[in-house]
């Protein structure tokens, strides 16, 4: 029995920016394949001075790797605890079950609003 590997599609989110607040919009199947370009992602975003800060919006995501979805939460702590902004919008219930579990759920906030995320997110002037 041959076992088909499913590929992520070469362009799995789409970067806009809305006053200040870089969003990464998610889209397809999460997995190991996508995590590390998104990962990279939210680096560029943070070190950009520029950016007041990111949210990751999940709306697109049709199938979560819940063990990907933890390496990235990785990523994530390491930048939150050096100050930076970063949220999460439209998670699916495993990843918010994660959190929980990971006992990080504190630390990482989750939005049920693109309007209410980036005006916490916004620095302000």
């Amino acid at each position: 029995m041959r076992i088909k590997k499913r590929k992520a599609k070469k362009e799995p989110e789409n970067l806009r920016e809305i006053d200040g607040v870089r969003i990464v919009d998610i889209k397809g199947v999460f997995n190991k394949d996508t995590t590390p370009r998104i990962c990279s992602m939210i680096g560029s975003s943070v070190d950009n001075r520029e950016i007041d800060g990111v949210l990751l919006d999940f709306k697109g995501v049709t199938e979560l790797d819940t063990t990907a979805f933890a390496c990235m939460v990785d990523v994530i702590k390491k930048y939150i605890k050096g100050k930076s902004r970063i949220g999460i919008l439209n998670l699916p219930k495993q990843g918010e079950a994660l959190l929980d579990i990971l006992k990080i759920d504190r630390l990482i906030t989750l939005y049920k609003s693109e309007k209410r995320a980036i005006k916490c997110l916004k620095k302000k002037k």
